[in-house]
């Protein structure tokens, strides 16, 4: 049982395997490395490229397919498209250039405490001319990358923000590797839960302190 024992260090170690699991908790809106550019793999003797295993659809090619989705999936889903389009069209090329700039453009975005104290987005409830002027000064990524680092963290057990995939993939990571404390998924599921108990106690409260003032009203003016 972890009951009163549950520390910051705790927490700090279960937060760190969750974090990997929820993209709203971490700047997942700025590339990595570069990826790697597939390569098409030639016969070492004579030099002949791979043929597309996506263009025929013989016994050759669907085997080829398999293996290679399990090998080198970049490679597959270049070699679909390419078959798609019937060849390495001039569209494909654009987007592939359009991606790597837009790339390029986010890992050399600035955005950190300053940026976030005039982050407008951040307002519940914005002056819609202030946020317009403000729009219409700064360019659409600028803009996009505002609203994404607006958005609240959303854990896949909240109450509006429930996600069985995301919930699965962290309490698998826990029953395979648990935390120090021993705490799994049962544990974070019963903490969601009082939380949630918590907020519905809340709402009831307030909409009843409402419905209580809207009585009175009504008797003073009876």
């Amino acid at each position: 049982m972890v009951g009163d024992k549950f520390s910051d260090a705790m927490f700090a170690e279960l937060l760190q395997r969750i974090v990997p699991f929820v993209p709203s908790s971490t700047q997942s809106w700025r590339p990595d490395t570069e990826p790697v550019v597939p390569e098409l793999p030639s016969d070492p003797v004579s030099g002949m490229a791979a043929t597309n295993p996506y263009a025929r659809d013989d016994e050759p090619a669907l085997a080829s397919r398999q293996v290679l989705e399990t090998k080198n999936p970049a490679l597959a889903r270049h070699l679909k498209r390419v078959a798609k389009d019937g060849g390495f069209s001039l569209q494909y090329f654009y987007e592939l250039e359009d991606a790597k700039t837009r790339r390029d453009a986010l890992r050399k975005f600035q955005y950190g405490p300053k940026e976030h104290a005039l982050n407008p987005f951040l307002e519940s409830e914005p002056n819609r001319t202030e946020l317009g002027e403000w729009l219409q000064a700064h360019d659409a990524l600028t803009a996009e990358i505002y609203q994404w680092k607006a958005q609240p963290v959303r854990l896949p057990w909240g109450v509006d923000s429930v996600n069985l995939t995301q919930q699965s993939q962290i309490f698998g990571s826990l029953r395979s590797n648990p935390t120090k404390a021993g705490i799994g998924g049962p544990v974070v599921l019963a903490a969601a839960a009082i939380d949630k108990s918590l907020r519905d106690a809340l709402i009831a409260e307030a909409e009843d302190a409402k419905n209580q003032a809207a009585r009175r009203a009504e008797a003073l003016r009876k």
